[in-house]
């Protein structure tokens, strides 16, 4: 229950990322946010929308290589 709680604060300000909102709730476990996020976005409060992640890579030029 203080999790649910927590998410609907967290949420109030609008979008927001994942980790965002875990960070913004707390001492809170993955797995609990994960559940409690799962129960409004099934009943059409709360809607996710899934972003391909960025990896950081390397450039290398012609230069770097010599």
């Amino acid at each position: 229950m203080r999790a649910a709680i927590a998410v609907i604060d967290g949420l109030s300000d609008g979008h927001r990322r994942w980790g965002e909102l875990q960070r913004s709730i707390g001492n809170v476990s993955k797995k609990v946010l994960t559940v409690t996020l799962r129960h409004p976005e099934r009943d059409g409060f709360v809607g996710r929308t899934l972003t391909p992640a960025a990896h950081p890579c390397r450039l290398r030029t012609d230069r770097a290589r010599s």
